[in-house]
């Protein structure tokens, strides 16, 4: 009886050590991972760390009553995400390794592989008054909540507009809640506007409405919505109304207006604000002395507005300013006028796809270059050339001894060559009636020769029967 017990103890005492070495095994391969807090307000954030211990290695993040800001990250030694936890409850943050044997392998220091995951939760607590009320996901203990706390209320913090609106003028984009920033255009001698908002929460308040006083150029018009929470939501209104008597240049036949109120506009990466003399005033400028290149803010006849680049030496607009990347490069996309859009060869296209890219230039007729386009760009040294995209491989390259002639060009090339060819016709036929005329001289020179000789040879003959 003793050593069945002695046995019993000892497969006990083995069973207890093989568990705990499971158990600590299971620990020992856990990431390691922890939240900077223990609680948090509702919609609060916080942060979760994980340290490897000196390793590195892919790492996921996965959140329940939360939103992280990132699903995965690199980490090297140590690496944390922030998360947004919901409205009540508990928010979780799933932690998880990457997977054993691939490239997204995460070891430690001393390339022991982590294998399991670990969860951080968070307790979200309402406060209202400055009392803490804690609101738990279980039943049991949101009962609890609501008999210890009855009638405390959390506060709202809903601070979303469900309408906006001008007595003059149109938003641009339409009216979004989420949407915080608007364009209008007014035109010129606009001096008023009233603005209009409705909040979503009957308990918010709203400043900033109102009738308001405009005056040319940039206006800026500002609603805050503010929560019964205290929470803070700004819409902003710019309010362009157009200028009187602007100073008039030309581009591609058409009339623009130089916008001289510019006080807010920001100016293009690369560039400073300076004054220049067009037309005889002084108007605002841009410059880049490196690309040696002077830009007007312009406004068109449809009352659109952006930056284009002048020639001071010309004292002309030259293209649109619209900066672009391709292949990897940052180029300018040059203005094609309509005057040089028609090309021998070619088809111009003014929505060109390149990636998620809307470009003008030309594709070829011929269905043999069918991923070749022709572009106009400028590069960063402020040069104009033409380049030569390859759609299937994305590559350009410059282009200068493929691009196809202009039309008025190919035209007056076609003049030239068909003068010559008339010259050079002119020469074959007079050629030919040469070599025709001397075959002839030749051929009635044969002839006289042969009735000259028969002629002698009468005469001899004569001769000889009078002797």
């Amino acid at each position: 009886m003793k050593k069945r017990l002695n046995k019993i103890f000892a497969l006990f005492l083995v069973f207890c050590f093989s568990s705990g070495i499971m158990v600590l095994a299971a620990e020992l391969g856990r990431i390691p991972a922890s939240a900077n807090v223990s609680s948090v307000s509702p919609n609060g954030t916080f942060t979760v760390t994980v340290n490897l211990n000196g390793g590195s290695g892919m790492v996921y993040f996965a959140g329940s009553n939360a939103t992280v800001s990132s699903s995965s990250v690199f980490c090297v030694k140590v690496c944390s995400v922030t998360a947004t936890a919901g409205s009540s409850g508990t928010a979780s943050v799933t932690v998880s390794p990457g997977q054993v044997g691939t490239q997204n392998e995460t070891t430690d220091i001393d390339d022991n592989v982590y294998t399991a995951s670990t969860t951080v939760s968070v307790s979200i607590i309402n406060t209202s008054g400055g009392n803490t009320t804690y609101v738990p996901s279980s039943p049991s203990d949101s009962q609890q909540s609501v008999n210890s706390h009855k009638g405390d209320e959390a506060k709202s913090s809903d601070n979303l507009l469900s309408s906006l609106s001008l007595s003059k003028g149109t938003l641009s984009p339409a009216f979004d809640p989420e949407v915080t920033e608007y364009n209008v255009n007014l035109k010129a001698g606009s001096t008023a506007t009233s603005v209009s908002a409705q909040a979503k929460d009957t308990k918010a308040s709203i400043e900033g409405t109102g009738e308001k006083t405009l005056v040319e150029g940039d206006n800026l018009v500002e609603v805050k919505v503010t929560a019964e929470n205290g929470d803070v939501r700004t819409y902003k209104i710019n309010i362009y109304v157009e200028e009187k008597n602007l100073t008039q240049i030309k581009f591609d036949k058409m009339n623009y207006g130089i916008v001289t109120k510019v006080d807010r506009l920001e100016a293009p990466a690369g560039f400073e604000k300076t004054t220049l003399a067009v037309n005889g005033k002084d108007v605002p400028a841009w410059k880049n002395a490196d690309m040696k290149l002077t830009l007007l803010y312009l406004r068109n006849e449809d009352g659109n507005k952006d930056f284009y680049i002048y020639d001071e030496k010309e004292g002309t607009v030259v293209s649109l300013y619209k900066p672009i990347q391709i292949a990897g490069k940052d180029y300018i996309q040059l203005s094609i006028v309509r005057s040089a859009q028609e090309r021998s060869g070619m088809k111009y296209n003014a929505k060109i796809k390149i990636g998620d890219l809307t470009i003008d230039g030309w594709e070829y007729e011929d269905k043999a270059y069918e991923n070749y386009v022709l572009l106009y760009l400028m590069n960063k040294e402020g040069k104009a050339n033409y380049y030569l995209y390859e759609k299937s491989e994305g590559t350009l390259q410059i282009a200068a001894d493929m691009a196809a002639v202009s039309q008025s060009a190919y035209d007056e090339l076609k003049g030239s060559m068909s003068s010559m060819n008339m010259y050079m016709i002119a020469g074959i036929a007079g050629t030919a009636v040469f070599a025709v005329l001397s075959g002839v001289g030749f051929y009635l020179n044969a002839i006289n020769k042969k009735r000259y000789l028969a002629h002698r040879r009468e005469l001899y003959q004569m001769k000889d029967q009078d002797e």
